[in-house]
This record gives C-alpha cells, sequence and structure tokens, in this order.
C-alpha cells in the first residue's frame, strides 16, 4: 500500500504543478499547441498526399547520390512518430523542471519547437520527391 500512496501523491503533485504554474505560462502553451498542431500536420499530410501506395516510396533523397533509401510506405511515419516521442520526453522533462528550472524548461519546449519545424521541412520534402515520380 505504500508504493500506491507514494504514487498517488506523486500523481497529485504533479497535477498541482500543471495546474498553478506550467499551464498558466502563455508561452509555453502556446510552443505546446504549434508543436503538436505541427506533428499532426506533418501525420496528415502524409497520409491524405502518399496514402497506401502498393509500390515502395522514397525516403531519403541526395543531391549528389539522388534516391538513396527507398522502402514500404509504413517507414513513412518514423518520421512524425520520432516527433512525437520527442514531444512527450521534452514535456515530461519540462513540467518536472519548470518549478526550480524554468529556464532549462523553456529550452526543451523551444527545442521541441524547433525540431517540429525541421521535421515538417523533411516531411514536406518526402513528399514532393514522392509525388515527382
Amino acid at each position: 500500500m505504500a508504493i500506491l500512496e507514494q504514487f498517488n501523491v506523486a500523481v497529485v503533485d504533479i497535477y498541482r504543478i500543471l495546474r498553478s504554474m506550467f499551464l498558466q505560462d502563455r508561452l509555453l502553451i502556446f510552443l505546446l499547441i504549434a508543436s503538436v498542431a505541427m506533428n499532426l500536420a506533418i501525420y496528415m499530410a502524409l497520409a491524405v498526399l502518399i496514402g497506401r501506395p502498393a509500390e515502395a516510396v522514397v525516403l531519403h533523397y541526395n543531391v549528389y547520390f539522388g534516391i538513396n533509401l527507398i522502402d514500404n510506405w509504413p517507414r513513412l511515419y518514423v518520421l512524425p512518430g520520432v516527433g512525437t516521442f520527442v514531444w512527450l520526453v521534452n514535456t515530461s522533462l519540462a513540467v518536472a523542471l519548470y518549478r526550480g528550472q524554468r529556464l532549462l524548461a523553456y529550452q526543451l519546449i523551444v527545442t521541441t519547437a524547433v525540431l517540429e519545424v525541421c521535421l515538417a521541412a523533411a516531411g514536406a520534402m518526402i513528399i514532393f520527391v514522392n509525388t515527382q515520380l
């Protein structure tokens, strides 16, 4: 029972931190929502514009060598999957660090937003290469 009580106290403490400080910071909320929206846009763009082709899809294109990675369509979703994983890890760390290390929490959330922009650019290039062939 002691472990369950400690877990319950930890959950209540995390909820209190979220409610009191973290979710009242407008910049953090904006960056978190923008990151989630961008990640969902990547998922949707890949699903709608490329879909489930019968043949293999181009996953990487290099200016010097041309197409250098071709695989099946489920590998398309590794890109936004990485974005989702990084978002979850960085948001969890930012919530845990917000009270004592506010600057580090900001840095984690800004890094997540910048990563989502880079992933969106990579997703756009994958869509471009696959729709031009």
